[in-house]
């Protein structure tokens, strides 16, 4: 006996899909990637100059991956991968996601910030859903 084979079609998805989806991950590597970095010895910093213009100024004893690495080397071999999305020192082994780093180092969550943004539409959706009687109450754990 042989098994009955069934096709699978695969939509490919429409041109404003995937411009959207291109859109938003240009938006994406703009906001959150970093463009530049470098490492003063005198300083005994690293500082990341983001896509968006940001500049973060870091004192390398706070990235514990870069603090038993020789300044000399941080000079020399301290580079960008992945898009500028990972700070690498290739001789070490290290690779640092930039996003994780600033999280860690700030509180800050970027992948989350999206659902923080205070617009008047999330405001006034808020504001009906409160004369609704707000969030529905959980039901009791069994």
């Amino acid at each position: 006996m042989s098994a009955a084979k069934t096709a699978v079609r695969i939509k490919a998805p429409s041109d404003d899909v995937v411009a959207e989806r291109q859109r938003r991950e240009n938006e994406r590597a703009r906001l959150f990637s970093a463009s530049a970095i470098r490492y003063s010895v005198r300083t005994d910093k690293v500082t990341i100059q983001m896509a968006s213009g940001i500049e973060h100024i870091i004192p390398r004893r706070l990235i514990t991956e870069l603090v038993d690495i020789p300044p000399a080397t941080l000079v020399k071999e301290l580079t960008l991968g992945i898009g500028g999305d990972v700070i690498s020192v290739p001789s070490y082994g290290v690779d640092i996601a930039v996003a994780g780093l600033l999280r860690d180092l700030d509180g800050l969550n970027i992948q989350r910030l999206g659902g923080r943004a205070r617009t008047q539409a999330k405001a006034a959706a808020a504001r009906e859903n409160g004369r609704k009687g707000g969030r529905p109450r959980r039901p009791p754990a069994r």
